[in-house]
């Protein structure tokens, strides 16, 4: 069971922004976007999240700007800076040497965004004692960015056996990360459009 605290990386803050209704878990994230404006859930975010918004990611959204965004959302969205400690540790994160799990496929490495991610969630969990968060991404490592191909966060453990495992690398495989999933399954037939209030009786 998800318990009350989130840590979403960057695309599925966009993946809600953008309102595509028809993609994977936009009804999810959109519910858990509700619940967290209601008090129910808190939502974590490394600010580093916040260069990867651009501009047209609001076109046709409600929402003019990534200002607009965390203004609507209020105390519901948590920032975490990576202060030293946590690039520090990035830093080491990354020096790891992956292992692709598809053999003669060549190896990946963790991308410094996806690394900031990762630690700043990790630093939640273990500094600020928020022992329940999980980390909600849609990051399977199936496109190319900017960056190249890179280390997917979901499935991330594949790429360290364990004999390989630096001390950060099993932070992180010992963090818990899934897909933006309710888990509360939705009535059949209900769609929505990102301005759902758990509150409302029906």
């Amino acid at each position: 069971m998800i318990g009350k605290n989130l840590f979403w990386d960057s695309c599925t803050f966009i993946r809600y922004i953008t309102r595509d209704v028809g993609a994977d878990h936009f009804q999810d994230i959109t519910r858990f976007v509700a619940e967290a404006k209601a008090g129910k859930r808190q939502i974590y975010y490394s600010t580093i999240s916040l260069a990867e918004f651009k501009q047209d990611h609001f076109t046709g959204s409600e929402f003019g700007s990534v200002r607009d965004f965390f203004e609507d959302m209020g105390s519901a969205c948590i920032p975490i800076e990576p202060n030293p400690n946590v690039l520090i540790a990035v830093g080491e994160l990354r020096g790891a040497k992956s292992t692709n799990p598809q053999p003669g496929a060549p190896n990946r490495s963790i991308a410094t965004p996806d690394a900031i991610v990762m630690m700043s969630c990790v630093f939640a969990r273990d500094a600020l004692g928020v022992s329940d968060i999980v980390l909600q991404t849609t990051d399977e490592g199936k496109g190319k960015t900017w960056y190249g191909r890179s280390v997917p966060i979901l499935g991330f453990e594949r790429w360290y056996p364990e004999s390989t495992r630096t001390d950060r690398i099993k932070e992180v495989c010992s963090l818990r990360r899934e897909k933006p999933i309710h888990p509360e399954p939705m009535l059949e037939g209900i769609v929505l459009h990102g301005n759902f209030d758990p509150k409302r009786r029906i």
